[in-house]
């Protein structure tokens, strides 16, 4: 059995769209849909790893940090 619910622990996601949404199309409508909920806080975004086409999100949703 595989414990995820640690502290500490984090939830990885993979997000995949149609071939004609560019990336930076995604990102930012995915990031402005992601700082107007309500339950979102501490949004933090880094596009450090922009060659490799990935990008860190973390925020807080209720109590979980993601």
């Amino acid at each position: 059995m595989i414990i995820l619910h640690v502290p500490g622990a984090d939830i990885d996601a993979l997000c995949v769209a149609p071939r004609h949404v560019e990336r930076a199309e995604f990102f930012t409508s995915f990031i402005e849909r992601l700082q107007s909920e309500p339950g979102i806080r501490d949004l933090r975004v880094s596009d450090l790893l922009s060659a490799s086409y990935l990008f860190l999100a973390l925020f807080v949703f209720g109590d979980l940090l993601l």
